[in-house]
């Protein structure tokens, strides 16, 4: 038993270690493996998390899902989406917009850019709130690209 709980202590401190947010540290925590096998999920949970906390927008934490849907799909094959359902099947409960199937996910993101539209709507931003706020309103961004800067600012 002592055994187990060293490796999941280890396990899950070694999860989305370049995140300082605490609260995504209990979120880590709810599914170490999920996060160890999808580690490029740790950014969309950070962002998806820090969106929550900052404005609970729903419309927001959905671009951002739907931004990192590639990200998203890791969670839903297996061996992880056991782990992984841990942690989706938990935002709900608290008002975040977590997808619960990889269908949910291409249904919700639908009218959202993704695969076949251009994803660098503010190529020079490596800023991913920009890129949730390019993935709400594309079509103006693409009308008025010189928006990108003042943005970024």
């Amino acid at each position: 038993l002592l055994c187990l709980i060293i490796v999941y202590a280890r396990a899950a401190s070694e999860v989305c270690p370049d995140s300082q947010n605490s609260a995504v540290s209990v979120v880590t925590s709810l599914a170490p493996e999920c996060f160890l096998r999808c580690p490029l999920i740790c950014g969309p949970i950070h962002d998806v998390i820090t969106e929550y906390l900052m404005t609970k927008d729903r419309n927001a934490m959905t671009a951002i899902i739907c931004g990192a849907r590639n990200e998203f799909k890791c969670m839903f094959k297996e061996p992880q989406a056991a782990a992984c359902q841990t942690v989706l099947s938990a935002g709900p409960m608290i008002g975040v917009p977590l997808p619960l199937s990889w269908e949910e996910v291409e249904t919700t993101c639908s009218d959202f850019p993704g695969e076949g539209t251009d994803p660098n709507l503010c190529p020079i931003n490596q800023n991913p709130e920009i890129s949730a706020v390019t993935a709400l309103a594309p079509e103006c961004f693409q009308r008025c690209p010189s928006i990108c800067g003042p943005l970024d600012d």
